[in-house]
């Protein structure tokens, strides 16, 4: 229980806020940190312009809870812009799972990594699928490759926009 009396921190905007880890696709992980006003304007940015997010919009993020890109900053974003965040209890990716959410829910904009992407495609079902509320993909953690995109796309006619994290910075 939170004591009845709360202190508030007073904070510079350069004070740090965050750390995260790159992943381990370019080598060993680094630390990245994020200073109050840089996590701040990335997460209200992102969400604003990547993930065109409006007050209307649910978001699934199936990035890794303790991921920069995909976790924290789609919560936290999509929240800056009044959207809505979709939580589905899921122990390890299963493309099924994911197929029939989106095929249920009204989720509007999901967030993945590439490798998600490439396994919802490769699912013998997915042409059966249909997601009537789903209207913008995108994609982090990595690079994705032309023939993930072209063929959701195909599939889908949604594009997948792809985020530059601090991975590829």
């Amino acid at each position: 229980v939170a004591p009845p009396k709360k202190t508030c921190v007073g904070t510079d905007s350069q004070d740090p806020m965050a750390i995260f880890f790159t992943n381990r696709k370019m080598g060993t992980p680094k630390l990245v940190e994020y200073s109050q006003y840089g996590l701040g304007m990335g997460f209200s940015q992102a969400s604003r312009q990547w993930m065109d997010l409006q007050p209307t919009d649910v978001l699934w993020s199936l990035g890794d809870a303790f991921g920069g890109t995909l976790s924290l900053s789609t919560a936290f974003g999509a929240w800056l812009q009044g959207a809505c965040v979709f939580l589905h209890h899921m122990p390890t990716f299963c493309p099924e799972t994911v197929l029939n959410a989106l095929s249920r829910f009204p989720i509007t904009t999901l967030s993945g990594n590439p490798w998600m992407y490439q396994k919802l495609l490769q699912h013998k079902y997915f042409t059966s699928y249909r997601f009537k509320s789903l209207k913008h993909c995108v994609a982090a953690g990595g690079s994705i490759s032309p023939g993930v995109t072209e063929a959701w796309n195909r599939i889908t006619k949604l594009d997948i926009y792809e985020g530059y994290g601090q991975t590829e910075t």
